[in-house]
């Protein structure tokens, strides 16, 4: 439980039930509640409490907690220990692979996609921002007002994951609603609208639109991805109306998806010259003259010596 450090009763900013703490040798940044808090609970035994004072800083990751002077108090449920599996063949067969050297083929793979997308992330909003930039964008103000909508209800959602509501959230930054929407959820929502807006009509003027394979095969990999993460279980859509609504939400956001990655590989192409190339081939392939059969060749040759 993370509590405001003063006042009469202290506003509870954070709490977490169950919750697994692994201590590592070396911290990591995405160390709830904070990097090293793992390494402070060595020597606590089942059914031991602590409590601790911690001010954290104005850029910490969970939003109810920055700036906040706080103490938090941990007890302890259970105690386990790590124990790392020999890395040889039987382990690589328990992970699914056929031996060690092609698990390690796997994981390097997995690592280089890994890798690459982080890559493309930051690349594609670099590329989006210069052609922003460039770009006049004009919108009614009620397409503005129905984005800012949007992005409370996603921040209420990521409050709630936390146990929070958004008039608690509120008043740990002690703000109200009407400034805060103004100071932090405008900009947020006047960027994402713009970025939607512009991605159309980059979608419109390179005549972007994936075929109905192309759908078919991203709205069958959306299912699977989320049946694998345990998102859904389509045997609990019972009716006829729950599956009909799962299956047009599941078809609109894969053909986001497929819409959004068709788009950004379009740019991508454009901004390294291959999309240049390529219509430079298509053109130097239309204009190069076919090869003439050898029924052609000899009504050729008779035109000729007539």
């Amino acid at each position: 439980v993370i509590k405001e450090a003063e006042g009469e009763e202290p506003a509870v900013l954070a709490e977490r039930e169950n919750y697994a703490f692994v201590v590592r040798a070396e911290p990591e940044d995405d160390e709830w509640p904070f990097k090293g808090f793992s390494k402070k609970l060595i020597g606590m035994s089942v059914g031991d409490a602590k409590t601790m004072s911690k001010k954290f800083p104005q850029k910490a990751e969970d939003e109810a907690l920055r700036g906040k002077a706080t103490k938090i108090t941990v007890t302890i449920n259970t105690v386990r220990a790590l124990q790392e599996p020999e890395l040889n063949d039987e382990f690589a067969k328990m992970a699914g692979a056929t031996d060690l050297a092609q698990l390690r083929d796997v994981i390097r793979e997995n690592l280089i996609q890994q890798a690459q997308a982080e890559y493309d992330d930051t690349y594609y909003a670099e590329l989006l921002d210069e052609i922003k930039a460039q770009a006049t964008i004009q919108y009614p103000p009620q397409l503005l007002e129905n984005e800012i909508e949007v992005v409370l209800q996603d921040l209420e959602r990521r409050l709630a994951s936390q146990g929070l509501t958004l008039e608690l959230y509120l008043k740990t930054q002690e703000t109200d609603k009407e400034t805060f929407i103004e100071k932090e959820v405008r900009p947020v929502a006047i960027k994402r609208l713009e970025r939607s807006l512009l991605m159309d009509e980059i979608a419109r003027a390179e005549k972007i639109e994936p075929s109905e394979a192309e759908l078919e095969a991203e709205f069958q990999s959306f299912i699977s991805e989320l049946q694998y993460n345990g998102q859904v279980d389509l045997s609990e859509l019972k009716t006829k109306r729950q599956q009909r609504e799962f299956a047009e939400i599941a078809t609109v956001e894969a053909a986001n998806r497929l819409m959004t990655r068709s788009i950004l590989e379009r740019l991508k192409a454009i901004a390294s010259g291959a999309a240049e190339a390529e219509e430079e081939t298509a053109e130097a392939a239309e204009a190069e003259p076919a090869e003439e059969t050898p029924a052609e060749a000899a009504e050729s040759e008779t035109q000729a010596e007539a």
